[in-house]
């Protein structure tokens, strides 16, 4: 995607999952990063998520992921101010979120 830090997003519909709600994974272009969402990247805390999904989706996500090689990684610090360097080793700093840089739109 142009302008974009992730490759793509999958929805999971309710229908197809134990929890009845829909499931976002988000998919980094950085180093096999994904996000699983309940709903929507940015809805639920991490803990909110691991309460309301159901063991059997959870599994069945991670299972997924791993037989792919991506690594997946919550989203609470995602939220957190990005602090790290830009383009030509640049502090970025302002209101980017770790989220932003690595599954958002730029």
């Amino acid at each position: 995607m142009q302008d974009a830090s992730h490759h793509g997003r999958v929805a999971v519909p309710a229908a197809a999952t134990a929890t009845g709600e829909q499931l976002v994974l988000v998919l980094s272009n950085f180093g096999g990063l994904v996000v699983c969402a309940l709903e929507n990247p940015g809805a639920y805390s991490d803990e909110e998520t691991d309460l309301l999904v159901a063991a059997e989706d959870a599994r069945r996500v991670r299972e997924v992921l791993a037989r792919r090689g991506l690594l997946l990684v919550g989203e609470d610090p995602l939220w957190k101010a990005y602090d790290g360097e830009g383009p030509l080793g640049l502090q970025l700093g302002g209101e980017r979120t770790w989220f932003e840089h690595y599954f958002d739109y730029l």
